[in-house]
């Protein structure tokens, strides 16, 4: 397994230049502490010494060219060894995280505010789509919150529209039990961060972010599911025209806003 972990290290090492070039302006990353990183997650998680060489030093040029660091207290992305059926082999995947699409979003430097939040059956919610839609939402503080309903994010753009997104558990959960690492990773550790990451993935495609952070979230979300159409809805697998904008749910306005909340 050393001898393994040791070769890993070797050849990431030896591309260096590969993951410097990948990182660009992330001033806040470079090629050395990342081959840290994973040299770190490796001895957290073993299996992750198993992964082909290629897999993992794939996973961490995706990390590098989006900026940003794998595992650690942020939460920002991850790397998570996966069964692939197909090779029968374990693989590493790049696996954004909830914290890390934010961070995403933001660089845009077109959206002021995004969130996501959690909603549970005891909680008081409440959500209207139309010309004025809205969203209420109280939560559970007294006792039993009870068991997550959904999730819902909202964004705020700095032209001061809202956009926002509803996703009810069972969404979430098919695309949960499609993801390669379904039973592994975070998904296990951290099912409510990746329930509100799978929100806030499906907003990018409405939301004007950046074309290099939208790439990077459509191919973790092709990579994650096994996916290779750009145009396959994660939740029901419906073949849609995303240039089409009458896919497009309603942008709210601030007065629409102001009235909801």
């Amino acid at each position: 397994m050393n001898k393994k972990k040791n070769t890993m290290l070797q050849l990431i090492e030896s591309r260096k230049n590969k993951i410097e070039e990948a990182l660009g302006n992330h001033a806040s990353l470079n090629a050395d502490k990342l081959i840290r990183v994973v040299s770190t997650d490796m001895r957290k998680n073993p299996k992750l010494g198993q992964c082909s060489p290629e897999s993992i030093l794939g996973a961490v040029i995706q990390a590098a060219t989006v900026g940003l660091e794998p595992g650690g207290v942020l939460g920002h992305c991850y790397l998570v060894p996966y069964w692939n059926h197909k090779r029968q082999s374990l693989e590493c995947q790049f696996l954004l995280g909830y914290r890390g699409m934010i961070k995403l979003a933001r660089q845009s430097g077109e959206i002021a505010n995004i969130e996501a939040r959690v909603v549970y059956e005891n909680d008081r919610f409440d959500i209207c789509y139309g010309t004025e839609s809205r969203i209420d939402h109280q939560p559970c503080l007294d006792g039993d919150p009870g068991l997550i309903k959904g999730v819902y994010g909202l964004a705020k753009l700095t032209s001061g529209e809202y956009y926002m997104e509803w996703m009810p558990l069972q969404k979430i959960e098919e695309i949960r039990t499609r993801s390669k690492s379904s039973n592994d990773g975070p998904w296990q550790t951290d099912y409510e961060e990746m329930a509100k990451k799978t929100v806030v993935r499906r907003m990018f495609k409405y939301l004007p972010v950046g074309d290099a952070e939208q790439k990077a979230a459509q191919k973790e979300e092709q990579d994650e599911l096994g996916v290779s159409d750009p145009d396959i809805i994660e939740s029901t697998g419906e073949v849609v025209n995303m240039s089409d904008h009458s896919q497009k749910q309603q942008v709210l306005t601030v007065n629409d806003l102001n009235k909801a909340l």
